[in-house]
């Protein structure tokens, strides 16, 4: 049977994201009221979740933001020095994360919901463990408001190369 309302059968569908259901409600509203009201409002709406996501910037998205301007223009980090240089920044939490400095796990359990993974690679002839700027580039792109110019390519990731 067919809903005898456009709100019942968006009502219909379950999914527990709160935002979403409470956005679909009030479009269904939007779209009722008619006028330009629909599109004034879908306007607002997006304003409104930009300013938000804007303002709470998660952690690891804070933390990929962090690294960003610690990588500079280097092509790849050791991760002991990538966590020395988090520690530094007065400005953010990595120096004093639930009361200790950020660790080598922690920060790769934070870098995991990007598929950034620490790899071996040799930096001045030594075999470290460490992250590429490159691992970094789509991540950067994706959640970062904008990005500095293109990655540094050519990097290797083998102990070999």
């Amino acid at each position: 049977m067919a809903p005898a309302h456009p709100c019942q059968a968006r009502a219909q569908d379950t999914r527990p994201d709160r935002t979403l259901g409470c956005e679909r409600n009030r479009r269904c509203h939007r779209d009722l009221a008619g006028g330009d009201w629909p599109e004034r409002a879908r306007k607002a709406a997006k304003e409104l979740v930009n300013e938000n996501k804007a303002s709470s910037a998660s952690l690891g998205v804070q933390l990929l933001a962090g690294i960003r301007e610690v990588m500079g223009k280097t092509d790849r980090m050791a991760t002991t020095d990538l966590l020395c240089a988090l520690w530094d920044k007065e400005d953010a939490p990595w120096g004093e994360l639930r009361g200790k400095p950020i660790t080598n796990i922690q920060l790769a359990r934070l870098l995991r919901e990007y598929d950034i993974a620490p790899k071996v690679m040799k930096i001045d002839g030594v075999a470290h463990r460490g992250y590429s700027r490159e691992q970094f580039w789509d991540a950067w792109l994706r959640y970062l408001p904008s990005v500095p110019e293109n990655p540094v390519t050519g990097v290797t990731d083998e102990t070999g190369g």
